[in-house]
């Protein structure tokens, strides 16, 4: 039995000591990796409420509706990991865009920032999403 630690070689402390912190940052890469797509859904969820708070006041039910089903089916997708990665970016820069622009935003906007979010989603959402009349 080991009474002190001189008798232990520094050496032997120095890998142990390595080895558990090497371990420990594996365990949260992974940790980090399963939970990254509900994060970045999380962020995209926060996003959505920041759009819709500047909407027109004069923007119509169906406009309305194709954005919020299109935030909808790019979160589930970005859940799922089936996401469309190109996709996402021009989502996140427009995002970013959009954020950056004081006011409210115009149809065009909301338009292109809807059929990106659709991209994101792809064709397996698009059976899923109901028809505007």
């Amino acid at each position: 039995m080991i009474r002190d630690l001189s008798e232990v070689p520094a050496r032997r402390i120095v890998l142990l000591g390595c080895g558990f912190a090497f371990l420990l940052v594996g365990i949260g890469a992974a940790v980090f990796l399963a939970k990254a797509g509900d994060l970045l859904a999380r962020a995209l969820a926060a996003q959505q409420a920041r759009v819709e708070a500047r909407l027109p006041k004069d923007l119509p039910e169906v406009e309305r509706t194709r954005l919020a089903w299109a935030f909808e089916g790019a979160e589930a997708a970005i859940r799922d990991g089936d996401a469309d990665a190109a996709a996402l970016d021009r989502v996140q820069r427009r995002l970013a865009e959009l954020e950056k622009q004081a006011g409210r935003l115009s149809r065009d906007e909301i338009a292109d920032l809807a059929a990106d979010l659709e991209a994101v989603a792809g064709e397996r959402r698009d059976a899923e999403r109901p028809r505007s009349p």
